[in-house]
């Protein structure tokens, strides 16, 4: 511990309480020593303590901080002091001689499960210094010997006996209190180990809450300070780069996390986690943590880029750190969005809805006599594309997906309806034998004007079409209320064009026939002529046939 190794009085070679003439000879002796290139001869240097680096300037340095009363009492909580002429002139010696476990032997027996009192103060404080230096040694801290070395010090500043090592460093007119000694030794122990690692701030706060002692409340405070500023400005850093770097959100994010991590961890051990200062401080991290994830969230969601995980993580990161109701509420609320997000089946597919949305929209404002089973037809044909595309994405047996199938064949459905309606309202009086209307813009205006084609094939012609057009319509994927519907409707078209299908179906059968009769009467044929009949019969038969599967037969 360099506290002890580089210790003014050890430098010097002088035990606590030695006075000013002491030290003067000693110091000028040291001098003459070292320029001769001599070994100093024995002192209280203790060499069994570690390697001594003695020149003319470290000994200047050291001779210094021993003038001023507040410097020699910083140094003299890391040193020794002899309080007992008998054990302690004999632990010394034994010290000098390198015999440290036998010195050690003198001044615990003196302390091991007493109180501080007169006759072994100076050893509550002598072992405390030999224990906390053989604790610390290159990076390695053993903490049994740690904790009982820091035990030992502030059991002998907490009595009333730390003022004989006021005393012996100082002079009279130097005033302090227990408790600003023990801050005194605290703090630069602190000091001492945040540079030299070993041992984590955590640890040594919990090795502190053991103890008590009049100065650990104030201790506890101004050790607080310091991890609260440093989260502050982790905090600033990670907004700055918010809001200037979209591309490093996620980072500065992870990294508040990562950075502050342990300091929240410190503050809750010290602080507990119901503290005021402890809860405001971690939802302080955790709202800029959550403030990141939204923010990347909201800038990238509709990007190629896969903004969910990375969203997510530095959700649950700002929940673990989350303590006030707000800020969990916060966090909950979030998270739940981006979820509703990820679980809605337009997010991949929006152009395709879009498309649709367009097509269905423009074939319902289209008025009645403007739609045909031709507008119909391309109706779907640019529908149907779209309509599988989202079938992939979302798969066949998801509500989503049978609910935009069933819209757009019911708009297309009550389209075909109306045309049927209209085409079947559109017969003229009895009287006439021709004549159906059809729109014709007059003045800017859409009217119904009577033609004369033959009306008879103008409905033959839209029933029949209507009809395999529903058809059609039946074999898609739809909703079970729909194909109902969709059913109902067919029955009526069937008949309704059962008079129109019905020839056919005669035609064939009396083509069929005749092709027989052909096939039978052959021998009074001649062969090239009875060939030719029979091949065009045939044509004829196929022609009706496939005319007759179009309308489902």
């Amino acid at each position: 511990m360099q506290l002890i190794k580089n210790n003014p009085y050890r430098i010097g070679g002088l035990l606590v309480g030695a006075t000013a003439r002491v030290k003067d000879r000693q110091i000028k002796r040291l001098k003459q020593i070292i320029d001769a290139e001599q070994e100093p001869e024995d002192d209280f240097s203790f060499s069994i303590l570690g390697k001594i680096n003695r020149t003319i300037d470290v000994v200047n340095d050291a001779a210094s901080k021993l003038n001023l009363d507040n410097d020699k009492m910083n140094a003299a909580l890391f040193w020794f002091y002899n309080g007992n002429e008998i054990t302690d002139e004999l632990a010394f010696d034994l010290l000098k001689d390198g015999k440290i476990k036998e010195t050690a032997a003198i001044w615990t027996k003196l302390v091991k499960d007493k109180p501080v009192e007169s006759k072994n103060a100076s050893a509550f404080q002598n072992l405390s210094t030999l224990l906390l230096n053989h604790a610390i040694k290159d990076d390695i801290i053993k903490e049994n010997l740690f904790e009982d070395g820091i035990w030992l010090k502030l059991k002998f500043l907490e009595s009333d006996f730390a003022k004989d090592l006021k005393a012996l460093a100082t002079d009279e007119t130097y005033r302090t209190t227990k408790k600003e000694l023990q801050l005194l030794f605290l703090n630069q122990l602190q000091s001492e180990i945040e540079r030299h690692g070993g041992i984590n701030s955590d640890r040594f706060i919990n090795i502190l809450k053991k103890q008590e002692f009049s100065a650990k409340e104030d201790f506890f405070k101004g050790f607080v300070l310091k991890p609260l500023d440093e989260i502050e400005k982790q905090i600033n850093e990670a907004r700055n780069i918010r809001k200037t770097n979209n591309f490093n959100i996620i980072a500065a994010g992870k990294t508040l996390y990562k950075i502050t991590f342990e300091n929240i961890a410190l503050l809750k051990s010290i602080l507990g986690a119901s503290h005021i200062k402890f809860s405001s401080i971690s939802d302080r991290v955790s709202n800029e943590i959550l403030q990141c994830g939204i923010e990347y969230f909201n800038k990238n969601k509709d990007s190629e880029i896969d903004v969910e995980n990375a969203t997510m993580d530095l959700f649950r990161l700002a929940r673990a750190l989350s303590i006030g109701n707000i800020t969990m509420q916060r966090c909950r609320e979030n998270t739940k969005n981006v979820q509703d997000w990820l679980d809605d089946p337009t997010r991949k597919i929006r152009e395709e809805l879009e498309f649709i949305y367009t097509r269905q929209k423009i074939l319902q404002e289209q008025k009645s006599y403007e739609v045909g089973c031709k507008t119909l037809d391309e109706y779907f044909t640019l529908c149907e594309p779209k309509l599988l595309k989202i079938r992939d994405t979302v798969g066949i047996t998801h509500d989503f997906y049978f609910k935009c199938r069933s819209d757009t064949i019911q708009i297309a459905l009550n389209k075909l309806i109306t045309l049927i309606n209209d085409v079947v309202k559109s017969k003229p009086n009895e009287n006439l034998d021709f004549g159906f209307p059809m729109s014709k813009k007059i003045n800017g205006v859409y009217s119904l004007v009577v033609v004369y084609p033959a009306h008879e094939a103008f409905l033959k012609k839209n029933i029949l079409e209507s009809y395999k057009f529903m058809v059609r319509i039946k074999k898609m994927e739809m909703e079970i209320t729909l194909v109902t519907r969709v059913t109902e409707n067919l029955k009526i078209l069937q008949n309704l064009s059962r008079e129109y299908i019905n020839p056919i179906m005669y035609k064939l059968k009396d083509t069929q026939d005749e092709l027989k009769d052909i096939k039978k009467w052959k021998f009074l044929r001649g062969g090239e002529d009875r060939e030719n009949q029979i091949t065009q019969k045939e044509i004829d038969i196929n022609s009706l046939i496939k005319e007759l599967k179009e309308f489902d037969i």
